[in-house]
């Protein structure tokens, strides 16, 4: 699936499960049919991102990314409290991305689980943008 990311497109990361759990959704994912359940609560939004770029480690398409302070520690907590659960990327509504949490991630992130170079390109300019509008509402 390609992505067409707009400026009003939303992005946020999640805890998810394959398995249903209490108070967790099913979200759509981009191949229409998994099913992945999705805490009610996101723990990153695309506001809580430096930048981002593609880049591509053993063969597999992914995001170098950059966290700001208070974000990178929440996601620290909530990783290294989850080793072993996903954590799904969500733009507008739908899972686009589902790697296994392999270890503690900081501010400092190589996401995976993007269908291909492209998709994680998508992702990599919505998270610039947000984060250039977000640079220039500042310095206003």
């Amino acid at each position: 699936m390609t992505l067409e990311l707009l400026h009003s497109a939303e992005l946020e990361i999640r805890l998810a499960s394959f398995t249903q759990r209490d108070g967790w959704q099913v979200f759509p994912t981009a191949d229409g049919i998994s099913k992945t359940y999705v805490a009610p609560v996101a723990s990153l939004s695309s506001v809580d991102f430096l930048f981002a770029r593609p880049e591509q480690h053993s063969g597999e398409s992914g995001l170098e990314m950059k966290i700001r302070r208070q974000p990178a520690r929440r996601l620290q907590t909530l990783t290294k409290q989850n080793i072993g659960s996903p954590l799904v990327v969500i733009v507008d509504g739908i899972v686009i991305s589902a790697p296994i949490i392999r270890s503690e991630i900081g501010a400092d992130v190589f996401l995976t689980g993007f269908e291909n170079r492209e998709q994680a390109e998508s992702v990599a300019k919505l998270i610039n943008e947000k984060a250039k509008s977000r640079r220039k509402r500042a310095a206003r």
